[in-house]
């Protein structure tokens, strides 16, 4: 009796191994950033691929080799590189990075081409979900760079920008908008808050903008870090400025799937 107690007690705590070692093998659900890890593992010392630091260099070669005539009669510039992509992964496999973008995996949103639905690159009649840019420096480094994607909710365009790289920089003229508000996000008991700021000082993590024009009407959010634009989500619909409440929906499910601590209706009150 107590040999078969013996057994049964060894196999039961050789299944609890052996559940326990399957249990932590399993692969974790990976996990989307909320705004505030996204804001705070947000680094100046970014590293892109090995292919865009030599397609520049590249460039300012060919700037050197060329006749100083011809360089001052040129358009074009040493150090900038743009490219275009159908889709995520093969911006993320050219950059070498996979910057925060919750919203490319939001099943409400339609992939569409990163500035509007009829956006082509200049040598090419495809439309395209993504579209990288930098732009050099005197000494051969990159000092501006950012990835844009675009999205489609219905009628709205929906675009999110990583700035990359970004310089300490003043943003868009308050005038360029039709309203402007700033908030300071903050945690309080795990929970994410926001407060509006008195004052356009950088001593605020958001600015939301509304920019409305004859054709249409845009909402832009844009989340900072140490004084400089780390984030950008712009979002356009069709209007002017007294039809703002056709981006409420979109706004909201944006700000959700972002941890982005604002409501429509508190922002536009």
């Amino acid at each position: 009796m107590k040999k078969i107690d013996l057994t049964i007690i060894l196999c039961l705590a050789a299944c609890l191994i052996c559940f326990g070692g399957c249990s932590k093998s399993e692969v974790e659900p990976e996990k989307i950033r909320d705004v505030f890890e996204a804001l705070d593992i947000k680094s100046s010392d970014i590293k892109l691929s090995d292919t865009i630091y030599s397609q520049m260099a590249d460039s300012w070669e060919k700037w050197k080799e060329t006749d100083p005539e011809k360089r001052a009669l040129s358009s074009d510039r040493p150090g900038n590189k743009t490219e275009y992509f159908e889709s995520w992964d093969e911006a993320i496999n050219y950059i070498g990075i996979d910057p925060w973008n919750p919203l490319e995996k939001a099943d409400w949103l339609e992939k569409k081409n990163y500035c509007g639905t009829d956006a082509k690159n200049y040598f090419s009649d495809k439309l395209f979900h993504c579209c990288f840019h930098a732009s050099g420096t005197y000494d051969e480094d990159i000092a501006f760079s950012f990835l844009d994607a675009g999205y489609a909710m219905g009628d709205i365009q929906i675009v999110i920008t990583d700035y990359i790289y970004t310089i300490n920089f003043l943003d868009i003229s308050p005038d360029h908008y039709s309203m402007i508000k700033y908030y300071q996000f903050y945690k309080e008991n795990g929970n994410a808050m926001a407060v509006e700021s008195v004052n356009s000082d950088f001593g605020y993590t958001c600015m939301v903008g509304v920019d409305s024009t004859q054709q249409d009407v845009g909402i832009s959010i844009k989340l900072y870090k140490d004084g400089e634009l780390k984030y950008e989500i712009r979002m356009v619909s069709s209007g002017d400025i007294e039809n703002l409440e056709i981006l409420k929906e979109a706004f909201n499910k944006v700000c959700t799937e972002l941890s982005i601590p604002l409501e429509y209706d508190v922002v536009f009150k």
